[in-house]
């Protein structure tokens, strides 16, 4: 009845009052600290979300930048051997081109590199070629990394889950998974 409760509150106030101020700020506590956690995991899987891609865009670019190099290299000596087999031609005797002949040949190439660079389409090229490298799944960076916790990879579905309705509702198609 109320007047116990007044009874007991006016007999032994702190402890009455203490027990349910603490019941009250522990369970608020508890809740806090929960939604805390959440939000925690929450900030480390993008975190982790974002350098996953930046690392896997720079190592397909480096290797984007490489295939272009390597066909720039080709047509080089390619070219070299052309010129060598043409002046065996005109010379009419099997003689290898000289060494002082190579820069008549390398400067031209190293030139058209840095203008196809600077003024064509070489960059667009580059951009294509590592688009190309993060979309073959045959290199071991576009594998999905492997969380060590339970609680990571509960962390992990619920944003990718959330992450593809998004993408849904935009229209856009669903990304791939880049965690297990």
């Amino acid at each position: 009845t109320p007047a116990c409760l007044l009874l007991f509150h006016l007999l032994d106030p702190p402890t009455f009052s203490m027990g349910i101020l603490s019941y009250f700020t522990s369970s608020m506590i508890n809740s806090i600290e929960v939604t805390k956690k959440k939000h925690v995991l929450q900030g480390q899987m993008l975190e982790l979300r974002t350098k996953k891609k930046e690392r896997d865009y720079m190592i397909a670019t480096r290797i984007a930048t490489t295939q272009e190099r390597v066909w720039w290299l080709a047509a080089f000596y390619g070219a070299l051997g052309a010129v060598s087999f043409g002046r065996m031609i005109f010379l009419r005797r099997i003689v290898p081109l000289p060494l002082d002949f190579i820069p008549f040949v390398s400067v031209p190439f190293l030139f058209a590199y840095q203008f196809d660079f600077a003024y064509l389409d070489k960059a667009n090229r580059i951009d294509k070629l590592t688009r190309r490298v993060l979309d073959d799944d045959r290199y071991w960076f576009n594998e999905p990394l492997e969380l060590s916790t339970q609680e990571g990879r509960d962390a992990y579905y619920k944003m990718y889950n959330y992450l593809n309705e998004e993408r849904k509702k935009l229209g856009l198609p669903q990304e791939k998974h880049w965690c297990q």
